[in-house]
């Protein structure tokens, strides 16, 4: 991947035998070889009436990779990278954020929404830095 973060389409797929769909990530396939396996997946659900804010930090180089599916509602991710800066919404199952190391990130979930986190590494709180490496004022909006 030789952008600092990609949208991905995940596969779909349903039948009138079942018509409830499948949406599938295969992390290596998915993430275009970025990472090859998992070590940590979380969920994070906003039960509140108001919006909710985590995040706000980025990896150090090498660190972990993450790739992050809003399976409920909506949300969106505060993007910062040397490269390139910006925002992406995420409000369908059947897409994802991949993001490497060095990607500062805030993911505001909209109430009633659920985020669904990918990891290539164990939760370590000595790797989650929180300076940005860019230079601009405000997000621009992308995607």
């Amino acid at each position: 991947m030789s952008e600092p973060w990609n949208v991905v389409k995940l596969p779909s797929f349903s039948s009138p035998e079942k018509p409830s769909p499948i949406v599938i990530a295969e992390i290596g396939k998915t993430t275009g070889g970025m990472f090859s396996e998992a070590k940590r997946v979380y969920m994070i659900t906003n039960d509140s009436s108001k919006p909710e804010v985590r995040g706000g930090h980025r990896h150090p180089p090498g660190g972990k990779l993450e790739f992050l599916i809003c399976t409920k509602g909506a949300m969106t991710v505060e993007l910062h990278h040397p490269a390139r800066c910006g925002t992406v919404r995420l409000a369908s199952p059947d897409e994802a954020l991949v993001f490497g190391s060095d990607v500062w990130h805030k993911v505001t979930l909209e109430p009633g929404s659920q985020l669904l986190s990918v990891a290539s590494t164990n939760f370590d709180p000595k790797e989650a830095l929180p300076d940005m490496l860019c230079d601009c004022d405000q997000p621009v909006a992308h995607g």
